[in-house]
């Protein structure tokens, strides 16, 4: 038993290092290293049983055995056992941890060891898809100094969360509605629309007006159920002046974007409408409301 809590503590330490010290953090981690680490031979538990006990000592008990070990000692332990794990990985089963993703914890340790420039070259060789885009433009813009060549991983990285993003608000908005949540719907739409609104350079017309136009259906909606009928009429002009706007000269260029390196190179796809009045159209229909479209056809024909 002992032997297997000193191997699970070892573990544990490694994770508390790499989450900054926050206690709650490594400890889904060590399960999560546990899950596909061979414990001491010696040891019959399993696994789930020594996350347990390990779970069962008090915040105050780990932290001061943490504090008992020398910082840097502990830094090249977390190294040395994160670099073990990957020799593992065949063993794993866990689809969040990958080769990828653990070289991004061994990026985490380089970095509390002062060593940003090995921890930026060694995400730079494991940033499939751009996935760690973001952080590699954080540490050349910040502790190595060389804002230029941040620029195209930050631009890269704004670009990957602004569809995450998008998908999330999407997907929230569909939740709230189902669910006839519509107050929750008209703060997500809310948010979600202003923040979208915000990454618009100036008077450019992005793809942005497009998702705009149909996220201003939805909202309108959400205020028609909720009785805020002048407030509707008001958000049901303002989707289809956003829509007009667009289709009248259609840009899917993402450095139409604020913040966005010119030429940036991605692509932006959508499966809203052929056009953003399709858009605008698909989204009225899926509401199901008669009363509700009958309202968007005025809208349409005054604007017209």
């Amino acid at each position: 038993l002992q032997t297997c809590i000193q191997a699970a503590r070892e573990m544990f330490l490694a994770q508390l290092t790499v989450h900054g010290n926050d206690l709650f953090a490594a400890i889904p981690g060590v399960y999560d290293l546990l899950l596909w680490r061979k414990t001491q031979s010696k040891c019959s538990l399993d696994q789930t049983r020594i996350f347990k006990l390990i779970r069962l000592n008090t915040e105050l008990d780990l932290r001061q055995f943490a504090e008992q070990l020398d910082f840097e000692a502990l830094t090249q332990g977390a190294m040395e056992l994160l670099e073990g794990t990957r020799k593992l990985l065949p063993q794993n089963k866990d689809p969040r941890i990958n080769d990828s993703t653990l070289c991004g914890d061994m990026a985490g340790i380089l970095f509390c060891q002062k060593r940003p420039q090995d921890a930026v070259e060694l995400l730079q060789k494991h940033n499939a898809n751009g996935i760690y885009s973001d952080l590699i433009g954080d540490i050349l813009a910040g502790d190595c100094h060389r804002p230029e060549e941040a620029l195209p991983y930050l631009s890269e990285g704004l670009l990957r969360s602004i569809a995450s993003l998008v998908r999330i608000v999407m997907r929230y908005t569909n939740l709230y509605l189902k669910r006839k949540d519509y107050a929750s719907a008209q703060l997500v739409l809310t948010w979600g629309i202003s923040l979208f609104s915000g990454l618009k350079d100036g008077e450019k017309i992005s793809f942005l007006d497009k998702l705009n136009a149909v996220l201003l259906i939805c909202l309108a909606f959400a205020q028609w159920k909720t009785g805020a009928e002048e407030k509707a009429g008001s958000t049901l002009i303002q989707a289809r002046t956003s829509a007009r706007i667009f289709d009248a000269a259609p840009e899917y260029r993402p450095d139409a974007l604020r913040f966005i390196m010119p030429g940036e190179q991605a692509g932006v796809y959508d499966d809203l409408g052929l056009t953003a009045q399709d858009g605008a159209e698909n989204a009225v229909a899926s509401m199901e409301d008669p009363t509700f479209a009958a309202l968007w056809q005025e809208v349409c024909a005054y604007e017209a």
